[in-house]
């Protein structure tokens, strides 16, 4: 790590500064008309059975993306000895089975919330349970602690805003847990690299072993946005992106005869791919924070003002959940939670899969919310 250079100082400030501005904005104007808080949301009125159905069906998905992986790699990453390789042949082995296999953080979210319907059985009896739990056992043979990550998060804050408020002691202790057992399978993971990352607590560098992995995948982030923005005398600055970048996981999403629209672009731009390989400052820590999108696409101007916007939207989507509470904007909201909690790390709208597990649930809870709610007169009793 190195210190910033003044320019970068100015995106990263400035555009949190943004944020904040853009949440604080709303709130005032939400303050001047007055806010009231509502009654909790109505689930029985939800269409439980058919989001169910959905849910199963991205279960099938998954399943069929995972296996679908597994014996085109040969192995599961999590059973191999060579987990970071094996890993990046898992991913590797098909385009449409990796973007289902990713989908496991959105099948258990998806069940999660059946676990809500009004019922009398326990929860622990209920089918949803089940199968949220072997999705979850099947997802940890990936090794993707994002997915994991995402999961908790949204479980977490769907909780707290649509079904009973968390006290703030219950909620740090939970981010606790959540984060020793994020570094516990990242040394997992890297085990096979040797000495480097080696845990001896009876050697005197001991502890300063022990956080340098921490370490890497927290500063990495910063630093490779300090090495983009300033490119040194013999780089040169990346070319604008026009807004693809922000737009980027959509479009890799799209498939047309000739193959996926946002590699086809990449290529006839000369743009970086998603893993920001002339971008970053050291092989193999390629993450970086969302202000880089930003200034790709639209210079400085981006950076100010598109935080700015989505900060009066997220905040009016909060009011909304507290206001007028729906299955469909505290899931919403829920999942933005955690784009918003990572975006140090990643900007996940670039990311394909994200996108498609964001529409995936989006979609599901307004289908069965607007389109085809609950009949009068179903009873909402079950075992889902």
């Amino acid at each position: 790590m190195t210190p910033f250079q003044p320019f970068t100082w100015l995106v990263y400030l400035g555009s949190g500064a943004c944020y904040i501005t853009g949440v604080v904005s709303m709130n005032l104007l939400r303050g001047l008309r007055g806010s009231q808080i509502s009654r909790p949301i109505e689930l029985a009125a939800y269409n439980w059975r058919r989001h169910f159905l959905f849910s199963f069906i991205l279960f099938a998905l998954f399943v069929w993306g995972m296996f679908y992986a597994y014996h085109g790699s040969g192995g599961f990453p999590l059973t191999s000895k060579h987990k970071l390789v094996a890993l990046k042949h898992f991913f590797a082995v098909n385009w449409t089975a990796s973007m289902m296999l990713s989908q496991g953080g959105v099948v258990m979210a998806l069940f999660f919330m059946v676990l809500y319907r009004p019922g009398r059985l326990p929860k622990l009896f209920r089918i949803s349970f089940w199968l949220m739990t072997a999705a979850g056992v099947l997802f940890a043979y990936a090794l993707s602690r994002i997915g994991f990550m995402f999961f908790a998060i949204f479980a977490l804050v769907f909780y707290h805003q649509a079904i009973r408020r968390i006290s703030m002691i219950k909620m740090s202790s939970f981010f606790f847990l959540l984060i020793t057992a994020f570094l516990v399978t990242t040394y997992l993971k890297i085990a096979e690299i040797g000495d480097k990352y080696s845990l001896d607590l009876t050697s005197p560098k001991a502890l300063k072993i022990a956080l340098r992995m921490p370490y890497n995948y927290v500063a990495n982030n910063y630093w490779n946005l300090d090495f983009a923005l300033n490119p040194e005398n013999y780089r040169d600055r990346h070319p604008t992106t026009y807004g693809f970048t922000q737009a980027s996981g959509l479009l890799d999403m799209i498939v047309l005869p000739g193959g996926n629209i946002g590699p086809s672009l990449r290529e006839g731009g000369g743009y970086e791919d998603p893993f920001h390989v002339p971008s970053i400052k050291r092989m193999g820590l390629n993450t970086m924070t969302y202000q880089w999108g930003l200034y790709k696409d639209f210079g400085l101007v981006g950076v100010f003002l598109l935080p700015y916007l989505f900060g009066m939207a997220f905040s009016f989507l909060y009011w909304r959940v507290r206001e007028a509470p729906t299955l469909l904007n505290a899931a919403v909201y829920a999942f933005l939670a955690f784009v918003v909690s990572f975006s140090w790390f990643s900007a996940m709208w670039e990311i394909a899969s994200f996108v498609f597990g964001f529409l995936y649930l989006a979609g599901c809870c307004y289908l069965c919310q607007w389109v085809f709610p609950r009949p009068p007169g179903e009873g909402s009793q079950g075992t889902l």
